[in-house]
């Protein structure tokens, strides 16, 4: 498209529903670490190209998104998509004031870097070793306002079930083309 702030425009038209019963169970989550541990977890119901890691750094909290070492690299749209649909949730988890500490990007310098400094809002840096969002622990641990327990277990359980069905339809498939 010509357009380097593409990914993040992309991000403004996903909702909770793209990424199923992980998509509506987020808010029920108890704080906004306990969300990314439920995407990380479910992850492979909306995506094959990349996975999160998460990491507690001291007073940080750390997402890092990567991708394996023998798959192609993802466009750079798509992983400024993954991040900025990261940054827009917890926002509307916690509230729209929340930032991260910085951003990390494998990317280069866009073109339409204010885009990325205006959407993302937070300190960014471009040519990274790793994709990485840092948040401090206190943002990370604070509580939700949907935090619902059974709602959660619920939610988790039909997310379960959804993967157990990717993975008997990904067995099928191998089986069948061998």
């Amino acid at each position: 498209t010509g357009d380097s702030a593409f990914g993040l425009r992309v991000a403004s038209q996903i909702s909770p529903a793209s990424a199923h019963a992980v998509g509506f169970a987020l808010p029920t989550s108890a704080t906004l670490k306990d969300a990314f541990q439920r995407i990380a977890r479910y992850s492979r119901i909306v995506t094959d190209v990349g996975s999160m890691e998460l990491r507690d750094h001291g007073d940080e909290f750390h997402v890092l998104i990567s991708t394996p070492a023998n798959a192609p690299h993802p466009a750079d749209e798509a992983v400024d998509a993954f991040v900025s649909v990261q940054v827009r949730m917890s926002r509307a988890l916690l509230d729209r004031e929340v930032s991260p500490l910085r951003i990390e990007l494998c990317r280069g310098v866009p073109r339409e870097r204010y885009n990325f400094e205006q959407i993302l809002r937070a300190p960014l840096y471009f040519c990274a070793a790793h994709n990485l969002i840092a948040f401090d622990q206190a943002t990370a641990n604070r509580p939700l306002d949907g935090a619902n327990p059974l709602l959660a277990r619920n939610y988790d359980d039909v997310a379960q079930k959804v993967l157990t069905d990717l993975d008997q339809a990904r067995v099928l498939r191998q089986v069948r083309d061998e």
